[in-house]
């Protein structure tokens, strides 16, 4: 005789979500995320406000300034290493590891020096009043993206667009 296993099947899902998180819930949870110390936090755009009203743009110069200032003092710090005389080490995996070290150190250098002049750049786009406008299509670019990415001189979609043609064409 053959015995017949009964198999619960799982309820599928509605396609627009479970249902099951109350707005009250959803709420709840994102309070978590938010601070209470306001000096961090972007001014927010109201209705009657500029998009980049010269208090959001002060708020993202010294952003972008404070930021400057920490890779600067990194700078500093990593220069004095990278000056020092190399290490005779008898041991050539020693010598390697010590080699890629270096290596690796520098390549962190060469990117925080790029990061400097983008800063710059974007600095001096503040000053000119043409920040937090996308180069490519002149729309805002949106200050969730800004705060995100202080240098960011791309939409999200013009962004999204310059990504795919990257991945189809390789460039």
């Amino acid at each position: 005789m053959v015995s017949i296993g009964i198999v619960a099947r799982r309820r599928r899902r509605p396609a627009g979500g479970s249902g099951r998180r109350s707005k009250k819930a959803v709420d709840l949870a994102l309070s978590r995320f938010s601070t209470t110390d306001k000096r961090d936090q972007s001014p927010d755009v109201q209705e009657d406000d500029k998009y980049m009203n010269p208090e959001q743009l002060d708020y993202f110069r010294q952003l972008l300034v404070d930021q400057l200032n920490s890779l600067d003092e990194n700078a500093g710090n990593a220069h004095g290493k990278l000056v020092s005389e190399p290490k005779n080490l008898p041991d050539e995996l020693d010598q390697a590891a010590e080699e890629d070290n270096r290596r690796t150190e520098l390549r962190i250098r060469d990117r925080e020096r790029k990061l400097i002049n983008k800063i710059k750049e974007t600095l001096e786009k503040i000053d000119n009043g043409e920040y937090g406008y996308c180069k490519s299509c002149s729309y805002p670019i949106g200050q969730a993206r800004l705060e995100a990415r202080p240098t960011a001189d791309l939409c999200i979609n013009c962004k999204d667009l310059e990504e795919q043609e990257e991945r189809q064409f390789g460039g």
